[in-house]
């Protein structure tokens, strides 16, 4: 085990950051670590409402560089956590925990021993050790839509040119894994009772039942795009919602209808292009269709898909690294946003997926070790080092 390591994600997983709290404390513990040992700490702040609350919460990205500012690779993560029930877990969520040789905590595969890890290894680079800028970046919000790596790039632009994203992959290179879109149809009627139809609009029978049919054609014609090295091999789509607001009724007219959805990209689609293509399925450009009030719209920005070069710098060494060739992943990570500004991504990091969001979350002691800690240093040297 590496004490140090060990120590860190003590203190992180102590933090409760649940996506809809304030980063700044867990911000502040990062910068006030990292600072000593070299590094310059710049904090990217921004805000985000509070529905339940009704109030805008401080969120917070930190880059930490090393060497100078134009950063030619970041090992990368993000602070925020999925939200927990503490009767489900056999530990206390906010307290590490060893149980055999697994460490329980909330965040301690996604993503918090990956950050701790990577600020070991990061402190133990000297500035005399490297000939081109180091760094790390690590964000808020991306369990509810990477909304803090697409802050950050719109405001910053590319802030490295290569990332080493830490999301769990049992230490298994990612560099492809399509996009992801989350869209809202909302459908508006005119309201009435239920014994007088003619007197209303049913936005259920008039707008959802014509908009459905049409969401099933759409999904058909996106199983004729293709890209074998995906599972599954065709962008997806998914009805997740379907709701008549909280003041429905059997006995009235539905004068309100929503739709939730997903639809997951391949690389090479534009995000942007293909939200309007399924738009204008779905309506023919109009606002209204059979009298009902249709209105698509994103219900926060996409994700752009992966895909990253086989002969990137960063991918052969990250190869060469864990010892695995480099392939793709089912789910979406900050990679896409990053490469957007273009970057070069790769996915690796702690432990598994199948442990992310679940209770008794756990990351196996293996990957807390001092030859972990090596084998990221070597890869920071590899890529930053100066010719020894």
């Amino acid at each position: 085990m590496n004490a140090d390591v060990i120590d860190v994600l003590r203190r992180l997983i102590g933090m409760n950051t649940v996506s809809h709290r304030s980063t700044r404390e867990i911000a502040d513990f990062v910068c006030n670590y990292l600072e000593p040992f070299g590094f310059t700490i710049e904090q990217h702040v921004y805000r985000l409402k509070d529905v339940e609350k009704k109030a805008d919460v401080e969120k917070v990205n930190v880059i930490a560089r090393k060497g100078g500012d134009d950063l030619h690779l970041a090992l990368a993560g993000h602070m925020d956590t999925v939200p927990f029930k503490q009767d489900e877990w056999r530990t206390d969520p906010l307290e590490l925990t060893k149980m055999g040789d697994k460490w329980f905590g909330r965040g301690t595969c996604d993503m918090k021993g990956f950050l701790a890890l990577a600020m070991i290894a990061g402190s133990r680079i000297s500035v005399s050790q490297l000939k081109r800028p180091f760094g790390l970046v690590f964000t808020s919000d991306e369990e509810v839509g990477c909304i803090g790596a697409k802050k950050l790039i719109r405001d910053k632009g590319r802030v490295a040119e290569m990332y080493i994203i830490g999301e769990p992959t049992e230490f298994q290179p990612f560099i492809l894994h399509k996009g992801y879109m989350y869209i809202s149809i909302e459908l508006r009627g005119k309201g009435g009772h239920g014994s007088r139809p003619a007197d209303g609009i049913n936005a259920v029978e008039r707008g959802l039942l014509p908009i459905l049919g049409k969401i099933e054609k759409f999904k058909r014609h996106l199983g004729d795009i293709v890209d074998i090295r995906l599972d599954p091999p065709y962008p997806t789509l998914n009805i997740g919602v379907v709701s008549t607001g909280e003041n429905s009724a059997k006995n009235m007219i539905a004068d309100y209808c929503r739709v939730e959805l997903e639809i997951r990209p391949v690389p090479g689609q534009d995000v942007h292009e293909m939200f309007h293509a399924f738009s204008n399925y779905l309506t023919d450009g109009e606002e209204r269709v059979d009298g009902v009030g249709v209105k698509v719209a994103f219900k926060r920005a996409p994700t752009p898909p992966m895909e990253t070069s086989r002969e990137a710098l960063v991918v052969r060494e990250v190869e060469r690294m864990c010892g695995h060739t480099a392939c793709s992943t089912s789910f979406n990570t900050e990679g896409g946003v990053f490469n957007a500004s273009g970057a070069h991504s790769v996915i690796c990091g702690l432990g598994s997926i199948q442990q992310a969001h679940q209770p008794n979350e756990f990351v196996h002691e293996k990957y807390l070790t001092d030859a972990m800690v090596e084998k990221y240093i070597a890869t920071i040297l590899n890529i930053c080092g100066k010719e020894v």
